[in-house]
């Protein structure tokens, strides 16, 4: 008797064994999308001067403002804006919900001491940037400081505004 239901068993897990390694030739097949109908770039989507979407690629995230003497905004609603996402692409700059269209960009490399104390009488100390060179960046955007503002080596760019500095971090590691 014992031998006997031994035996079930072993038939019992044997079928459900086989059961169970069978597939199903009813399952419906994964469409494949041609490659004309993927997504779009996102460069194609953003056509509005409001942006209330969420961009795939974040290049920097606001990460620290330094607040400096003649800060004439409000702390709060400075701080407010930490951690938000900056895009900046060829032609746009993307932050907080506002796009600049048709953006055009000129860059000039100077010394980080003369720049910062020649035009904003702050050392480059206070940024953590040494005596090194900064890349100035102007464009024809006039939101939030993005006329005029600077990329220092480490790959963070620093938006002067109302008399605080911005401080936007990489969102990619080196």
């Amino acid at each position: 008797m014992r031998n006997l239901a031994r035996f079930l068993s072993l038939i019992a897990f044997v079928i459900f064994g086989i059961i169970g390694c069978t597939t199903s030739t009813d399952l419906p097949e994964i469409p494949v999308v041609p490659e004309s109908d993927n997504i779009t770039p996102e460069n194609d989507l953003v056509t509005a001067t409001t942006y209330t979407g969420t961009s795939i690629r974040v290049l920097w995230n606001l990460s620290d403002i330094v607040f400096g003497k003649e800060f004439t905004g409000n702390r709060q609603k400075a701080r407010d804006l930490l951690f938000k996402p900056l895009n900046v692409t060829e032609t746009q700059i993307i932050f907080n919900g506002l796009v600049c269209e048709n953006v055009t960009f000129t860059t000039e490399i100077v010394s980080a001491k003369d720049y910062l104390l020649g035009r904003y009488d702050v050392s480059p100390i206070k940024f953590n940037v040494k005596d090194d060179d900064i890349k100035i960046i102007k464009t024809n955007c006039d939101y939030f400081g993005f006329k005029e503002y600077f990329r220092a080596n480490d790959g963070r760019l620093i938006i002067p505004f109302e008399g605080a500095f911005y401080i936007f971090t990489p969102a990619y590691d080196k």
